[in-house]
């Protein structure tokens, strides 16, 4: 086996950061502490196989790289180098694909990634806030609690009807028994909603516990923990929205230049089904590298797929595993891999280095005194409660209307049944 390992340097931070003085530092030093956490685990696999290092360097600028696309049978970027023998290993973590696989033997897993989707985020702090009032409970449970109320109203007014039969009284109208199922819903009982029946008085007891004391009760709790909660300011929660989002043409999805693996397993994935669907009425916006692709997001209304190791994430989906990807002999593939199990302890170290670290010597630490402090709890603003003001202003509102309607009513109409005067 050779003792030299020619390995491809491209200017790709987080994975090779060349703002050291020498490119590559192959070590991390006082100087340069951060060389590239791709480098310092491909550096210390090389020492532990004692290779010394032919370094070869991929032209390009600073995060400007081409992993490598396919065109007419020939690698271009990247793996460019490995397809031509020009090197053995390139300094770049690869994900593993069916096309890759046809032409490369990878190493073992390294390390496991998610990928991301970059998106700007939404100014839509009122127009969330005006639902917040509804947040304790999703839709179809509205609809559940609206129709259990019309239930109990018709079930009152006929066991009503029945027992004023029984009592031969005229007693209370449908109205009025309603009027009164509702004012207990509102937590003020009224004594003309008695029943002196078995069956009225075990509906009433049903509607309390259900109505009052389950749905009304877990509302107020769950309430004040939904305006106490940080407004979502991202257009889709998951992938499925985002794909329905592009199919709509509200967003429209943005594809880098630069070989990355993801758009390539959209082209032939099962899994990405729906998201070729949904660029065949919305295709790609197309840019040159992550940097421009960052720029046109703030723009305006599109949507990035990118993985975590890139310097940027906003929400995660299925993960996948960044590999080295080389063409050396498979007798020196099976020592390669050896070591990266062997090293994992660095490299979950390096990882923690790089990413969760954040640049730093050491992770802060995430933990807060607990002093019993009063200043820590969130400040409810108008924004905040806003949902809430907007109840108010529909009942102010349309108090004025009913109470136009009950004149016309009563002047107009009870005055024919009744024969009271006019007002």
């Amino acid at each position: 086996m050779s003792s030299k390992i020619r390995i491809l340097f491209p200017r790709n931070p987080p994975d090779v950061f060349d703002d050291c003085k020498e490119f590559p530092t192959y070590a991390p030093t006082i100087e340069c502490l951060f060389p590239g956490w791709t480098l310092e685990i491909i550096m210390t696999i090389s020492q532990a196989l004692q290779l010394t290092v032919e370094p070869v360097f991929m032209e390009g600028a600073v995060g400007e790289v081409n992993w490598g696309t396919l065109a007419n049978g020939s690698w271009e970027g990247a793996l460019q180098y490995l397809q031509q023998d020009k090197v053995d290993v390139i300094a770049l973590l690869f994900q593993q694909t069916d096309v890759r696989a046809q032409y490369f033997d990878y190493s073992y897993p390294v390390t496991y990634i998610q990928q991301v989707l970059n998106v700007r985020e939404i100014d839509a702090t009122g127009e969330i806030s005006i639902w917040d009032a509804m947040k304790p409970y999703q839709n179809p449970v509205w609809g559940i609690f609206l129709a259990s109320l019309a239930l109990q109203a018709v079930a009152l007014i006929f066991v009503k009807k029945v027992e004023n039969r029984l009592d031969g009284i005229q007693g209370d109208s449908c109205w009025e028994t309603v009027w009164n199922l509702i004012a207990y819903q509102l937590m003020q009982y009224q004594e003309s909603l008695n029943f002196f029946s078995n069956a009225g008085r075990f509906l009433l007891i049903i509607f309390g516990v259900g109505h009052l004391i389950l749905f009304l009760g877990l509302y107020q709790s769950y309430l004040i923990s939904a305006l106490l909660q940080d407004t979502v300011t991202l257009p889709f929660k998951d992938l499925n929205e985002m794909i329905q989002s592009v199919s709509d043409g509200h967003y429209q999805a943005v594809k880098i230049q630069n070989g990355n693996w993801i758009f390539s397993d959209i082209e032939v994935s099962p899994f990405f089904e729906s998201m070729r669907s949904a660029l065949k009425l919305n295709p790609w916006a197309t840019v040159k590298d992550s940097f421009a692709g960052i720029d046109l997001l703030e723009t305006g209304k599109y949507v990035m797929f990118n993985q975590i190791d890139a310097y940027s994430a906003l929400y995660v989906f299925p993960k996948n595993r960044p590999i080295f990807s080389s063409s050396v002999a498979p007798e020196f593939l099976a020592k390669f891999n050896k070591q990266i199990i062997m090293q994992q302890s660095f490299i979950l170290r390096t990882y923690n280095k790089y990413f969760d670290s954040g640049f730093k010597l050491s992770r802060r630490s995430d933990c807060h005194e607990s002093s019993g402090n009063t200043g820590d709890f969130k400040v409810l603003g108008v924004m905040d409660c806003i949902g809430l003001f907007v109840v108010l202003l529909i009942g102010w509102a349309a108090a004025p209307f009913v109470f136009i309607a009950e004149i016309f009513v009563f002047k107009f109409v009870a005055r024919k049944v009744t024969g009271r005067p006019k007002l």
